[in-house]
């Protein structure tokens, strides 16, 4: 059997087969045959720091501002601070001092608390805690005084769906953020202000996120189906990549919870469908399984690590636990809970190294948002509804914007750069199914008809709370335009016709029995227009700002919608015979065409046709 083992040096038979072996002071290779000089500081895990090869073995060494401990391997910080974790579990936010594990409640009374990071105040020294509140739809922040927390404010607000990631620049002083619903990660000030949409397009299920500003970089969790990884892009939002994919690590499909690693510059990260803790380096290479198949190890969310230690919190036995993070060793209950627990971090300095240098530093010279890039380099950033000037430091406004509705949201994208989040979405209770959009410039807010919640809703472009303008008596309004010379928002509501203020103050029924499915307005010339389906024909009608004076422009219409108003002209001679497709009418701008197509569609106003919603097609000069 040995004369087939090809081993370098020394063979022994065995019952599962030869076994090379090794003289004093070699070691096997990895191929199991070859020996070689031992290298005792290359094994994974070898010391928690540094390690210094002897005649023996090997010596485990500190980093500056630690202590080798009495077991020869770890290393304990030096600088006095007691570190707290702390973890949500949707009602509550609770710390735990380590490593004594003392437990106490910081805040209770919550909705559903998921996500938390922290940062120190560089100013006061004090501990501030950052928390997300999916039901509510706002992130909080308040600093942590003795056993409580005080000072509790709201940073951002409006226009979160399911916040589940959160992650703080402690370098440049931003906050980013997971918004899993929404398939985005956006960024603001710590204050909440300058929000701004940061990467979007090519997200399926973003989970997690964690930030290593020292080399301005952004990590986060995706669990999309036919992908599940792990990415990694720049703070600024560019160069971004895939670094692990989970499906290929065995059965792991369900990357959770993440955390780095500051001083080894690693990648930890929970998967909830193998029920293991794996780890890369920062280039998504060197991967290690710390941790699978163990009892306590069942339905983990959120992951940290600390020290020696990675901590995790398990759904399926509602605790918060800890183990060796080199082999997934001493696995240990930290605190058992009632309700499952979310997100964990540890607030201790170590968590928050400093930067060799800050590239943000007197905010980079940006007017808005400073962005890091790399340990040197920044990039200037604009909030929502603004841009970059070609300084590439200054911000504008800019509100070239295309609005899209659907189920649930309204977004805005900029149409140079449709990956380009241009206002914050508007999400929530009163987006359930918007019907009707409009926008009023002035004031840079957006008003919308939804039919399931029976309302006319309001909020502003940049973000903020929605404001409810009509509900009571509103049915199942379909049809909204905008009079922004009057001051004045129409829409429909069941069979009738309204107006009303733009503040919502007066309503005015104009028509009682309008059968209203589109409507328009032209303020310049005081018109309005409404599309309507009536005992004798589907028609188009045209009157003045008060329904009244009404005269039909066009009628047996198959479905009419009406997009907006350009201008009006008289119709042209008929065609001997339709065009066998859709084709632009004669050059001639005393008239207008119509020609039949196909299809049935949205109404959508182009650079040259309205097409209305079933067969329509007409050409405006």
């Amino acid at each position: 059997m040995c004369a087939l083992a090809a081993c370098s040096h020394a063979c022994h038979a065995a019952p599962g087969g030869p076994v090379c072996a090794c003289p004093a002071g070699l070691a096997l290779g990895a191929d199991g045959a070859t020996c070689g000089p031992r290298r005792p500081c290359a094994a994974w895990g070898a010391c928690a720091h540094g390690c210094v090869p002897t005649k023996a073995a090997h010596k485990c060494t500190c980093d500056d501002g630690y202590r080798l401990a009495d077991d020869g391997f770890s290393c304990k910080s030096t600088d006095g601070s007691t570190a707290l974790l702390v973890f949500s579990n949707r009602h509550e936010v609770r710390g735990v001092e380590l490593p004594a594990l003392t437990a106490r409640p910081l805040i209770s009374a919550l909705k559903n608390t998921i996500a938390l990071d922290w940062r120190r105040d560089p100013a006061s020294g004090a501990l501030q805690l950052y928390w997300t509140d999916v039901v509510d739809d706002n992130i909080y922040r308040g600093s942590i005084v003795g056993n409580a927390l005080s000072g509790i404010e709201a940073v951002v607000r409006q226009g979160l769906s399911t916040a589940e990631g959160l992650a703080v620049d402690w370098v440049a002083g931003n906050l980013y953020w997971v918004e899993s619903s929404l398939h985005q990660i956006e960024v603001a000030r710590l204050d909440g202000q300058y929000r701004r949409t940061l990467l979007a397009g090519d997200m399926d299920s973003p989970r997690a996120i964690a930030a290593d500003p020292r080399d301005g970089y952004l990590f986060w969790s995706d669990w999309e189906q036919a992908a599940p990884r792990i990415e990694r892009a720049s703070l600024a939002g560019r160069a971004r990549r895939v670094l692990v994919r989970a499906d290929v690590l065995g059965d792991g499909a369900w990357p959770n919870g993440i955390s780095l690693d500051y001083r080894a510059r690693r990648v930890y990260w929970v998967d909830a469908r193998s029920d293991s803790i794996h780890c890369a380096d920062y280039e998504g290479a060197d991967h290690r399984v710390v941790l699978r198949a163990h009892p306590a190890l069942s339905h983990p969310f959120a992951v940290v690590v600390f020290e020696a230690h990675v901590y995790w919190t398990d759904w399926r036995s509602n605790s918060v636990l800890r183990a060796d993070k080199w082999r997934g060793a001493n696995v240990t209950v930290v605190q058992r809970t009632l309700t499952q627990p979310f997100d964990v971090k540890v607030l201790h300095p170590r968590r928050q190294p400093p930067a060799a240098r800050n590239p943000c530093a007197a905010n980079g010279g940006c007017s808005h948002l400073c962005l890091i890039h790399s340990p040197t380099e920044r990039h200037c950033a604009c909030p929502h509804v603004m841009r970059l000037r070609p300084d590439g430091a200054t911000c504008e406004p800019h509100e070239k914007v295309l609005l899209i509705a659907r189920a649930g949201e309204i977004r805005g994208v900029d149409l140079d750069a449709p990956l380009e989040h241009m206002v914050p979405a508007v999400a929530g209770a009163h987006v359930a199914a918007p019907a009707a959009l409009q926008y009023e410039a002035r004031a840079r807010r957006l008003y919308w008809a939804d039919t399931d919640t029976s309302e006319i809703n309001s909020a502003a472009l940049a973000g903020g709370a929605v404001r409810v303008l009509a509900d009571s008596g509103v049915r199942r309004p379909r049809a909204l335009a905008l009079d922004w010379a009057a001051g004045v928002l129409y829409y429909s509501s069941g069979a009738a016709l309204l107006a009303a203020s733009l503040a919502g103050e007066r309503t005015l029924l104009l028509r009682a029995r309008a059968n209203v499915s589109a409507l328009a307005v032209d303020p310049r010339r005081g018109r309005l227009y409404w599309a309507a389906r009536e005992p004798d024909a589907e028609r188009i009608t045209r009157a003045d700002g008060a329904a009244e004076h009404a005269r039909p422009l066009l009628d047996s219409l198959a479905e009419p919608r009406l997009s907006g108003v350009t201008s009006e002209c008289p119709p042209c001679p008929a065609l001997p015979r339709p065009p066998p497709r859709p084709q632009p009418a004669p050059a001639d701008r005393s008239c207008c065409r119509s020609v039949r197509g196909p299809g049935r569609g949205p109404p959508v106003l182009g650079e040259h046709w309205l097409v209305d919603h079933a067969v329509h097609r007409r050409r405006h000069w």
